[in-house]
């Protein structure tokens, strides 16, 4: 079952740090994917580069299952039944 290690907000702020860039250039550049490649060091997310090539790759081989996705990230209506 896929389960990252932290949060989106978490990977990109990390990614930019080790990088040596600024979040506005992160977002011009890249998208961080959900990641299930099963590599030693993998936390669960990617940067990819915003072209289809690199995102064909990612969503065609290392998204993780749809039921693990859904289960993470909630959908509107989970969403509006949590705010109640």
């Amino acid at each position: 079952m896929w389960k990252p290690e932290i949060t989106m907000e978490e990977f990109i702020v990390d990614y930019c740090r080790k990088s040596h860039i600024d979040k506005a250039f992160y977002n011009e550049r890249y998208v961080a994917l959900p990641c299930d490649c099963g590599e030693d060091g993998c936390r669960g997310w990617a940067s990819i580069r915003r072209n289809w090539d690199g995102i064909q790759h990612q969503l065609g081989f290392c998204l993780p299952v749809k039921k693990d996705l859904l289960a993470y990230f909630p959908t509107r209506q989970r969403s509006r039944e949590l705010e109640l």
